[in-house]
């Protein structure tokens, strides 16, 4: 993810788990999830928004 730039799901899937494997959507949720997680443990001023019907987007929360 670009800061600042929408990232589709369906590009974020492939870029994981690349274009043979079966990953679904929630696959996908988990491991944002954890990041997330991750983000806030580290105190980082970076987010990852949800753009609904999109994908999700890295921003500076500073």
């Amino acid at each position: 993810m670009n800061h600042g730039q929408k990232s589709p799901l369906e590009a974020l899937i492939v870029k994981i788990w690349g274009y043979d494997d079966e990953a679904e959507y929630n696959q996908l949720d988990v491991y944002i999830s954890f990041v997330r997680k991750k983000l806030r443990f580290v105190e980082s001023r970076a987010s990852i928004v949800t753009c609904k019907g999109v994908g999700y987007s890295l921003e500076d929360k500073g």
